[in-house]
């Protein structure tokens, strides 16, 4: 029971850890772009107090995470087997002012808006910011803009649109290039779709998450989904979840892969899915609902489809309680999530130059949601941060009959050379580039290199126009991309005991060498 109290509350310590994830680093790139690049950067940043000090920090009790889980333990096992709401309600009443003050004073009001006078550890000189062109142009780096990560994407384009007036007045630049990482896509969309694109030439939407970021889609929707697939997965493949001794790690891994063979696995999972239902509902819903549900930029990242049903289950009967956050989050909704791919396109029909550059060759961490069995950049999937490609589940490849669909219809080039990915049906498949084996918060140079690239070429540039950049490339190992081949084309690795169920793959005489080992080496130590 302990460990299924570690899995629950690891789920809300997810979502701390995305967004800090999420927070990007710096890179050079180019020093020869004609017009300034404005880099709207990640989630994760400082959140400070009156005081300036950083209160976006998790608080563990004194007492330590053990001691909290032990708590947690005996109250949550009685709730789950008696099914009496008083059990329920001891377990809220005990439970959630300590989880709640894990997570420090940084969460918003009742409206969505920061308490406390907590606020971004960013700001500018308003109306005076340098002019930076050099005898080459513009570069990547310096007109960096950050944001309070947690309020309404609307409050971060309104700042976003005054920063960019304040650029074009220090530098007499007519037009900005706009990058957006991962949830700086969040203000980009909405400074789109309220003033416009008059004075932006390119955008570039990197690993964006505005078709929906699974885990928080599973969180607030309650769609939390184990499988034994991804389970297995994860055990084997994850470098977080392995054990220290190789052999106890090599034996359980075995022990996971013969479960899953015979479908025992299944039925664990399914325990596990009955349990996660149940403490959402009475524990996670109004733990999300003090927390991370106020955070109006969270609710932007919700998936179109989960979007109704999260709203119902965390603010049913409470709408008016909540009607300043529930104002926003369905501004957003209404004038942003639902007209996507409309304001996109109305961007490019008025000269914007738009790119999208995607990841993937990971698989989802932790493995809940209707992604965790698809590919992805570790955090959302490759369907999503692309608008739209047909993508293989992980470890697989596309069927035989995709890659002749793509023949028949003319779009074969759009076709991965690992059959992976089919561009064909991305909002924007020639300017849409893959890379392969880059994970979604790793900015290395040569990313940037290849954006710039973009942007150099006044976005006039196409995956087609490029032998150093076609729509298809990988990381090399070497710090380098290099276009994927039917030679070099990459293979996911997958598990070694599994998922091929009846196979006979996994190996019984293995596992009882690797016991016999176990059981020798304590002998010895005795």
């Amino acid at each position: 029971m302990k460990r299924i109290c570690r899995g629950a509350l690891s789920l809300l310590l997810s979502a701390a850890v995305l967004f800090s994830v999420l927070l990007p680093a710096s890179a050079a790139g180019r020093t020869d772009l004609k017009v300034p690049v404005v880099l709207i950067h990640g989630m994760g940043d400082d959140i400070l107090n009156k005081k300036g000090k950083n209160v976006y920090t998790l608080n563990l009790p004194k007492s330590g995470l053990s001691a909290t889980l032990k708590l947690a333990a005996p109250l949550l096992l009685k709730a789950l087997i008696s099914e009496r709401e008083e059990a329920w309600d001891l377990c809220r009443k005990k439970l959630l002012p300590l989880a709640k003050s894990c997570f420090g004073p940084f969460f918003l009001d009742k409206n969505g808006e920061p308490s406390n006078g907590t606020h971004c550890f960013w700001d500018w000189d308003h109306g005076n910011l340098p002019d930076l062109k050099t005898e080459t142009g513009y570069g990547w780096e310096g007109y960096d803009f950050w944001y309070d990560w947690r309020v309404d994407p609307y409050a971060m384009a309104k700042s976003l649109n005054a920063y960019i007036r304040d650029v074009k007045k220090a530098t007499g630049s007519k037009k900005v290039d706009i990058i957006a990482r991962s949830a700086g896509n969040l203000p980009l969309i909405a400074y789109l779709e309220k003033y416009g694109c008059e004075d932006v030439r390119c955008v570039v939407f990197k690993v964006s998450p505005l078709k929906g970021m699974d885990l928080l889609s599973t969180l607030l929707s309650g769609k939390l989904r184990f499988d034994s697939a991804s389970i297995l997965r994860y055990k084997q493949l994850g470098e977080e979840v392995q054990l220290e001794d190789a052999l106890v790690n090599e034996a359980v891994n075995l022990l996971l892969g013969m479960a899953y063979d015979v479908m025992a696995l299944d039925l664990a999972a399914w325990s596990l899915n009955y349990i996660c239902k149940r403490l959402y509902d009475e524990i996670l819903v109004p733990l999300l609902r003090a927390t991370y549900a106020r955070f109006p930029a969270v609710w932007a990242m919700v998936a179109e489809e989960d979007f109704d049903t999260a709203r119902k289950n965390i603010f049913e009967g409470r709408e008016k309680e909540y009607a300043g956050l529930l104002k926003k989050i369905d501004r957003y909704d209404k004038r942003v999530r639902q007209h996507l791919d409309e304001i996109i396109l109305n961007a490019k029909k008025a000269g914007v130059k738009v790119a999208v550059l995607a990841k993937y060759g990971n698989f989802q961490v932790p493995p809940v949601g209707k992604h965790s069995n698809d590919i992805n950049d570790n955090m959302i999937a490759l369907e999503e941060t692309s608008f739209g490609a047909t993508t293989a589940r992980f470890g697989e490849t596309l069927p035989v009959t995709r890659y002749l669909w793509t023949m028949i219809s003319g779009k074969k080039q759009y076709f991965s050379p690992d059959k992976m990915v089919d561009a064909s049906t991305c909002l924007l498949p020639d300017t849409t580039w893959f890379i392969y084996g880059s994970g979604h918060a790793q900015h290395a140079p040569y990313i940037e290199d290849f954006i710039s690239n973009f942007f150099a070429a006044n976005g006039k540039l196409t995956v087609f126009d490029r032998p150093d950049m076609p729509q298809f490339v990988m990381d090399n190992g070497q710090g380098a991309l290099v276009p994927i081949t039917a030679e070099n084309a990459p293979k996911l690795e997958t598990p070694k005991h599994g998922p091929n169920r009846g196979s006979g793959k996994w190996k019984l005489p293995r596992l009882i060498k690797v016991m016999s080992q176990l059981l020798l080496r304590k002998r010895e130590k005795k």
